[in-house]
């Protein structure tokens, strides 16, 4: 089963915007916003690449 845009039920393609919303490739409508989650994600990779440096850091 796909998922198709709730407004105009046509489009199965999508896209995030500069505002972190999930549009409607179709008809632009905003599916979802995904700020918060990009940037609980982006803050993971952060963390996770300091870490990453610091034990390569500490090996030497």
């Amino acid at each position: 089963m796909s998922l198709t845009c709730p407004m105009c039920g046509d489009a199965k393609d999508f896209f995030v915007d500069k505002n972190y919303d999930v549009c409607c490739g179709y008809c632009g409508f905003k599916v979802a916003e995904i700020k918060e989650q990009f940037l609980i994600s982006k803050n993971q990779a952060e963390r996770i690449k300091k870490n990453k440096f610091s034990r390569l850091a500490n090996k030497k």
